[in-house]
């Protein structure tokens, strides 16, 4: 169990003091009575050189503990509000760890969706990709990037491309993936409608080529009294 930190320093302070003297007392193997004023000076003056490094150690620890916390703050906002989902999968699919911007696009909270299978996700049309996916994942230590289509509880639809890698570290009995999720349903929208915006394009441009082809045929047989006549 995690042991808080005492609520009175200075009592620290004292205990140790306390040992400290009793360390040079017994080590000195001289009864403090039979001490010249000299030498109870001499031992004063350790115990209170002793007491000032104490302070200034604790003083220095309270800055590093403060200076921790401060890093852990940046890291915990940079990984949870960052403008991408990261998650951290197992070899079974389960979800390890995840931020919030993953959670808001997976559209469940933090607690019900960690230890859920990413694969509940998958809508059925994409559960061959994602499976050969993540197999591919841990089949090697190279990034792999796919894009899946997914559904949330409240069976809205989206589309994701997934960015992975495996992370092996002593510690982990096994290898986990690092993921990396952006919504790219916008874009594939998006791109959707220049293709039919491209492809509407071309069909009248070919329809003026065959209008303007009619014409050119057509002002040719003028000469000869022919009439071509369009459907």
């Amino acid at each position: 169990m995690k042991k808080s930190p005492p609520k009175n320093p200075g009592a620290m302070t004292d205990t140790t003091l306390r040992k400290r003297a009793e360390a040079i007392a017994h080590a000195s193997h001289t009864d403090v009575g039979s001490m010249s004023p000299k030498e109870i000076q001499r031992l004063v003056f350790e115990l209170q050189v002793h007491q000032l490094e104490l302070e200034l150690q604790n003083e220095e620890l309270r800055d590093t503990q403060a200076q921790l916390q401060q890093s852990r703050d940046r890291y915990a906002d940079l990984y949870d509000f960052a403008p991408v989902g990261y998650i951290s999968v197992d070899n079974d699919g389960i979800i390890l760890e995840a931020n919030f911007t993953a959670c808001s696009m997976l559209g469940v909270e933090r607690e019900s969706l960690l230890g859920s299978k990413f694969s509940s996700f998958v809508v059925p049309e994409s559960q061959d990709t994602s499976y050969l996916y993540w197999r591919d994942v841990f089949a090697t230590s190279h990034r792999q990037i796919c894009e899946l289509k997914l559904c949330r509880p409240d069976d809205t639809f989206f589309t994701v491309r997934l960015e992975s890698i495996i992370r092996k570290t002593p510690d982990l009995l096994s290898p986990r993936c690092r993921t990396a999720l952006v919504d790219v349903s916008d874009v594939n929208q998006a791109r959707e409608a220049l293709n039919m915006l491209n492809a509407n394009l071309q069909d009248r441009v070919s329809s003026q080529v065959k209008q303007i082809e009619l014409l050119a045929k057509a002002m040719e047989g003028l000469g000869e009294g022919v009439i071509i006549a369009t459907d």
